[in-house]
């Protein structure tokens, strides 16, 4: 992730005025619900299931390439204030916009969210890839979220713990976020891997280490459907220590 992005123009930006433009309550709470690339029909169940936070949480939904739940969104009568878009490349704004991210943990869009200071709240059970786990795994042992298994049954919870204490899970995302140096570390950890490897130095379970570790930072373009343009850094980072075990 380039955090740099977040340093200049949108560290700049009016969040309220931005929100303002999107027909959001200035002061209200945000959340940002990302599937990466195509979101799946039951983000129509999810935002239904947040009914009860109309007023304390507004939703920003991307749908991505799903259309159809666009539409059906957007001919939905109640729940939450929420503001509902497509395919955008304009995922850097409507991070500054937001106070959480809601969603699966692809390593793209949870390092970028990172970076933002987003809280996450993300869906960490049986629809979950496997490369995507150790994403889950990292932002809850730090503090910088909450999982579930299933977020259209799990999420209204979630929300009711989190928001209370919103602005401590940000603080700990954004100082997490800056320090989230994985994807530069994690060359030197493979390198290392596999010259132990070439030397014969290395056993099988070396080299079932060094495919898993490299499936997690490989799989954050494509897990996140090229929504946030984000690197693998949070997957990478959470697979360091075992990597490094391996050496």
């Amino acid at each position: 992730v380039d955090t740099t992005a977040y340093m200049g123009d949108a560290a700049a930006m009016d969040r309220r005025a931005f929100r303002a433009r999107l027909g959001l309550e200035v002061e209200l709470a945000t959340a940002l619900v990302f599937f990466g690339g195509t979101a799946p029909d039951r983000v129509l169940d999810l935002v239904r299931a947040l009914t009860p936070l109309a007023g304390r949480l507004q939703l920003i939904v991307v749908c991505g390439h799903n259309a159809e739940l666009r539409l059906r969104l957007d001919g939905e009568k109640g729940g939450p204030r929420r503001h509902v878009v497509e395919y955008t490349s304009a995922v850097l704004e409507l991070m500054v916009a937001s106070d959480m991210l809601m969603g699966k943990p692809g390593p793209g869009v949870v390092s970028e969210a990172l970076v933002a200071g987003l809280a996450c709240i993300l869906e960490a059970g049986p629809r979950t890839m496997k490369q995507e786990r150790p994403v889950a795994e990292f932002v809850e042992s730090r503090g910088f979220g909450l999982c579930v298994p299933d977020l259209v049954a799990g999420a209204l919870a979630a929300c009711e713990k989190m928001l209370p204490q919103l602005g401590a899970f940000r603080q700990r995302a954004r100082d997490g976020g800056a320090a989230n140096r994985a994807v530069f570390e994690v060359g030197d950890l493979v390198e290392r891997l596999a010259s132990a490897e070439s030397s014969g130095g290395g056993s099988g379970s070396a080299r079932a280490g060094g495919g898993s570790g490299g499936g997690a930072g490989g799989g954050g373009a494509g897990g996140d459907g090229g929504g946030s343009g984000g690197c693998g850094g949070c997957g990478n980072s959470a697979t360091e220590e075992s990597v490094r075990a391996r050496l």
